[in-house]
C-alpha cells in the first residue's frame, strides 16, 4: 500500500493511500472520500470539507500549517 500522511495532530489523522484513486483514510483507518486529481485540489484548496468517521468535518485551509503535509509534497505524491 502506497500511502501518505497529509495531516498529523500528535499522531496521524488524515492519510492518503494511493490504487486506482486516492482513497483519504482517517485516524481510526476508515476510508472517508476518494478522489481523482480534481477532487484531492478541491480539498486541499478548500474548496471541500470532508467528514471523517467519527463526523468531525476537516476544511484542509482550517489545519494549523504545522499540522499539514507539504502541498506540493502531497501533489507529487498523487501524480508519481
Amino acid at each position: 500500500m502506497n500511502s501518505l500522511e497529509i495531516l498529523n495532530y500528535e499522531g496521524p489523522v488524515l492519510q492518503l493511500v494511493k490504487t486506482d484513486t486516492l482513497t483519504l483514510i482517517d485516524q481510526w483507518k476508515k476510508p472517508i472520500a476518494q478522489f481523482r486529481m480534481p477532487g484531492l485540489l478541491a480539498f486541499l484548496n478548500g474548496d471541500i470539507s470532508i467528514a471523517d468517521s467519527s463526523g468531525k468535518i476537516w476544511n484542509w485551509t482550517r489545519q494549523s500549517n504545522d499540522a499539514c503535509a507539504d502541498y506540493g509534497a502531497i501533489v507529487n505524491f498523487a501524480v508519481e
